[in-house]
């Protein structure tokens, strides 16, 4: 996972006396890590053994904060590999100390992959989400914010007007390096590519199921082991979304499609675990996964948005990177989209 700002809300010290008084752990040695955007996150080594401590703003919804822990529960009793949370002296999941709440996690030794995604990966992947999937789905969407979907209809128009003001301030760029001139290239490839918009969403199917999902399933929050073993999936963000849509953005993720010979083979491996953990009532839309996945891309310009709409944002090195690869995967995916929708098919039907 990549550094990000934490809240910076909380110390160690503060850390390791809650840890003693709520948990039973006192003389903990405590490392803030500088990973995660809504917490302050922190390695706790305690007598017990090493914990991953979670500690929360003080503007946080804590009722809903502990609403997500409850949906990992959930997925951890179904097969999903959520780490398991530890409840302190009083039962309680997000214990509260003072202005100080947090939660405790088991540790595991495991990150995100630096590598694209294998046929092995894509099996691991479809297996936990599906088993995921079919625990949320007792969920009442009703209790949780839903996804708008911008992607499903998505105006070609209003996408290229702004690929077109983006041109301009490429164009505007005193001095290009080859990256800009690239950029340049990338920009009014896509743009062509959006005359072809209302096709591919004219593909979908007409109602797919929505449900409770995690919603940020993607590389970032997939951790892998030494053994290439999915070891946690972590940060679930709980929304009512098409639960195909998310399996597809994860096995078409664009860094796999991009950089690996492999990635057609990876996602129909991931696709079929699904189905194999999924209600049956959902095999019939799992064909439909990479046609979500790369309208979810194709209808985006976040990435190069970024390098030229705020030319003072720090990590402009990430958000090139991130939109070097959507880019090259949209061209890669769409010239193909028909052949892998019936490679699906295909493939579903030969297990069923």
């Amino acid at each position: 996972m990549s550094a990000s700002p934490s809240p910076g809300e909380v110390t160690a010290e503060q850390i390791t006396t809650l840890l003693a008084e709520r948990y039973d752990l006192p003389g903990a040695r405590v490392e803030i890590i500088p990973l995660g955007t809504e917490t302050d996150n922190a390695i706790a080594d305690t007598e017990q053994g090493r914990r991953f401590v979670k500690a929360y703003p003080r503007a946080a919804d804590l009722e809903v904060m502990d609403g997500r822990i409850t949906l990992m529960e959930m997925g951890r009793r179904a097969g999903s590999p959520f780490p398991a949370v530890h409840r302190d002296r009083d039962g309680a999941r997000i214990s509260r100390l003072g202005d100080v709440s947090l939660s405790v996690w088991d540790w595991v030794d495991a990150a995100s992959l630096e590598t694209p995604y294998t046929p092995a990966h894509g099996r691991q992947i479809g297996m936990a989400l599906g088993r995921l999937h079919t625990a949320l789905a007792e969920v009442p969407n009703a209790a949780y914010k839903p996804n708008k979907n911008r992607w499903w209809g998505a105006s070609p128009s209003e996408l290229a007007a702004r690929g077109q003001q983006l041109l301009a301030l490429v164009d505007a760029v005193p001095e290009p390096s080859d990256d800009d001139r690239l950029r340049r290239e990338q920009i009014a490839e896509r743009i062509g590519q959006l005359g072809g918009l209302a096709a591919v969403q004219a593909g979908l199917p007409a109602a797919p199921r929505e449900q409770v999902v995690h919603f940020d399933a993607t590389g970032a929050n997939l951790l892998w082991d030494a053994k290439d073993e999915l070891a946690a999936i972590i940060d679930l963000q709980a929304r009512v979304a098409f639960p195909t849509w998310e399996l597809g953005r994860v096995l078409y993720e664009p860094f796999t499609v991009a950089e690996s010979s492999d990635w057609r083979e990876a996602a129909i491996a991931g696709v079929l675990a699904y189905a194999d953990e999924a209600p049956a009532g959902a095999r019939h839309e799992l064909p439909y996964v990479a046609r979500m996945a790369c309208l979810h891309n194709l209808t985006s310009w976040f990435g190069v948005d970024v390098l030229y709409g705020n030319a003072q944002l720090p990590g402009r090195q990430i958000y090139a990177r991130f939109w070097d690869l959507r880019a090259r995967a949209a061209g890669l995916m769409l010239p193909v989209l028909d052949e892998i929708e019936a490679e699906l098919r295909d493939a579903l039907a030969s297990v069923a």
